[in-house]
């Protein structure tokens, strides 16, 4: 599991998240889902979201989540998990 999104200046974060090709489907078409599991984890009085890269369900989804959790505990030893979820980003994310 790739989390890169908590190493992002807020710059960065926000050309990632901006998506100007965002369309919605057309009529009678299935949207494609795409999810990401975020960790909120804090280290005294810092905090930071760590994300997964995209996942096609929320099944995938919740099946990251522990091993972003042992990667956080692992390379980032002091700072403490407090909560996590998957995202649902809808279609063309």
């Amino acid at each position: 599991m790739e989390f890169i999104f908590a190493e992002m200046s807020h710059a960065q974060r926000k050309r990632h998240l901006w998506n100007p090709k965002r369309q919605t489907p057309e009529k009678g078409q299935q949207e494609k889902m795409t999810w990401t599991a975020l960790v909120f984890a804090c280290w005294g009085q810092t905090c930071g979201v760590f994300g997964s890269t995209a996942l096609p369900d929320e099944q995938s989804c919740l099946a990251q989540i522990p091993a972003g959790i042992a990667m956080i505990e692992r390379d980032y030893p002091n700072w403490q998990i407090r909560d996590f979820r998957c995202v649902n980003w809808g279609d063309n994310a």
